[in-house]
């Protein structure tokens, strides 16, 4: 039977382990102790460190932009907000402290719509005045057709009759509202 060189190693490695010194084991172990330092500050090395925080930052960065802008957003609509809100308090006391010209602006109102009155009854009066005109324009231009004919009649020739005229003619409205004429009046008299 051949035995491999492996074999034989192999057998001979478990012969020395089975064998231990409690010498060797000291050794073993201190040296298994630096090798596992070794490589813990290999894995916390400071370039390896940079690397994870690289990694860290290249995944959270997308959402943290995302999250920046949101809360940029929010900033300028709740600045928008807010000069709105001053805006609107300060256009609220400009009101309160413009109470003086609320009530000069009422008293104007009611100035004005008193004269509106005043107005309107005017012309009324201009109408009702134009209205007496027109019918005493035509009671005196009977009545001068009849004084004239009874001047006529009563002298023979027109040339001796007075000048009667328009302008003689004047028209009063008495307080129970009937006309009355003052040529009439002045007539009876010229004839008494």
């Amino acid at each position: 039977m051949i035995i491999s060189s492996r074999e034989r190693n192999g057998a001979t490695s478990k012969n020395m382990i089975s064998r231990s010194d409690p010498d060797t084991e000291a050794k073993v172990r201190s040296s298994i102790k630096l090798l596992n330092e070794t490589i813990q500050n290999n894995a916390n090395e400071p370039s390896l460190a940079f690397f994870r925080i690289q990694e860290h930052v290249r995944k959270t960065l997308p959402t943290m932009l995302q999250k920046r802008t949101e809360l940029e957003n929010l900033q300028e609509h709740i600045d928008g907000l807010v000069f709105d809100i001053e805006y609107s308090m300060d256009a609220v006391k400009t009101i309160l402290n413009s109470e003086s010209h609320f009530s000069n602006i009422q008293t104007q109102l009611e100035k004005a719509v008193f004269l509106q009155k005043q107005i309107n009854i005017f012309r009324q009066q201009q109408i009702q005045q134009q209205l007496f005109e027109k019918r005493d324009e035509k009671l005196s231009n009977t009545n001068q057709t009849i004084v004239n004919t009874s001047w006529f009649n009563r002298k023979g020739t027109p040339s001796s009759s007075p000048a009667v005229t328009h302008g003689t003619l004047q028209r009063k409205l008495d307080v129970d509202g009937s006309l009355s004429s003052s040529f009439e009046q002045k007539h009876e008299q010229s004839l008494s």
